[in-house]
């Protein structure tokens, strides 16, 4: 009997010391901040090879900054994905990848105080020019970014970060080197007539040296030159494993203008002639390059020269219709050239919603097995928050 009044008393106890030091709701959302996006995309993708299917893909981006203390602050961010392809009645794609539910789940720390900004923990890392930058699956890892504003423009940065998810789908690299450490250094300028990022980066088991540069000039009002640059040397074992060379290089340089709600860009992009990769993700910064929708880089391809064009006029304010080509030379088989076209529209609904419809159409000049031409037409709802 002691004892059960000893426990009752300790549970009791226990919880008033708990309400004690609870904060009320109110206490404990002041100051949270939450961004991200809902989205809803149909696919209607039409082979000529037959192998034609709907594809519904939903995802919930939500981010919350929690400040914990002067200058820190924890963020919280979770995405969500459901992904299901269908041919007539049949689901066709792996019942696994249908509702994946957490795409990706990160917790990290933000540190800001004057010119010093950093993040610590589970991280995203798309920023990094080579990596994938999707919105919904972005590559991540666990590590640290810092940067400091040196001044006049420039700031330099520091990132490393172990197993460094950058998600199969998304991935120019193969498998078994998905999940390898990086490290990485650089240095950014900007002012209203220029902006320049600098990166050197390191991949264990996979490269020794990467390098990449961006650069975008605007020497007149509306007129903006843009031109990117990537170089990696792979490690010795791993290019032997998989088939690569020395290294592997690729540019992109285009030039754009923008005056009385017309804009219009046109671009060329080059590889290298030697086998290996100059981007680690298709989506990258650095290498989804192409205003079409299907095959928007070459950063894999081998002596392979792109030719490309967009042209969009804003019907009203909220309107807006574009068209763009894209033509690829492969210097390796002419398998790989194609032709693709694409016409779409945007229109914003209010200041958060809005919505795209595009229709593409990719032309292979040889109908090999393996290539095969395709029409793809998509909608998409989009709310940002």
């Amino acid at each position: 009997m002691k004892l059960a009044k000893l426990s009752l008393a300790a549970i009791l106890a226990a919880g008033a010391f708990s309400v004690a030091n609870a904060s009320s709701l109110e206490d404990s959302i002041k100051g949270v901040t939450l961004n991200g996006m809902l989205r809803v995309r149909f696919y209607n993708r039409d082979f000529d090879q037959g192998r034609d299917y709907n594809r519904w893909r939903t995802n919930g981006v939500f981010v919350f900054g929690v400040p914990v203390g002067e200058n820190f602050t924890m963020v919280y961010r979770s995405s969500v994905q459901s992904d299901m392809r269908t041919d007539g009645n049949k689901i066709i794609n792996n019942p696994k990848e249908i509702d994946k539910a957490i795409a990706n789940n990160l917790l990290f720390l933000k540190y800001s105080n004057g010119p010093v900004a950093a993040i610590m923990g589970k991280i995203p890392m798309g920023s990094l020019p080579i990596l994938s930058h999707d919105i919904a699956t972005p590559t991540h890892g666990a590590g640290a970014v810092v940067s400091y504003n040196v001044g006049n423009g420039f700031t330099v940065a520091g990132v490393y970060a172990d197993e460094v998810n950058i998600g199969p789908a998304e991935s120019l690299l193969p498998v078994q080197y998905l999940g390898q450490d990086l490290g990485a250094v650089a240095v950014t300028y900007k002012n209203d007539m220029a902006s320049v990022n600098a990166w050197y980066y390191t991949v264990t088991n996979a490269f020794d040296n990467i390098f990449t540069l961006q650069a975008t000039v605007k020497p007149m009002a509306g007129l903006s030159i843009h031109a990117d640059y990537s170089y990696f040397e792979p490690e010795d074992n791993f290019a032997k494993a998989v088939g690569y060379g020395d290294d592997k290089s690729m540019y992109n340089v285009n030039v754009a203008y923008a005056a009385n709600g017309f804009s219009g860009k046109i671009g060329y992009a080059a590889t290298s002639d030697d086998a290996g990769v100059a981007a680690v993700a298709y989506d990258s910064s650095i290498a989804a390059i192409l205003p079409t929708a299907n095959r928007y880089w070459i950063a894999e391809m081998q002596d392979t020269d792109a030719y490309y064009a967009k042209l969009a006029y804003n019907v009203d304010a909220k309107t807006n219709v574009y068209a763009g080509y894209a033509g690829i030379d492969d210097g390796t088989t002419a398998n790989d050239d194609s032709d693709e076209y694409i016409v779409g529209a945007k229109y914003q609904y209010n200041k958060k919603l809005g919505f795209h419809v595009y229709y593409d159409v990719l032309d292979y000049d040889l109908n090999a097995p393996a290539r095969d031409d395709e029409n793809e037409f998509r909608f998409e709802a989009r709310y940002n928050f």
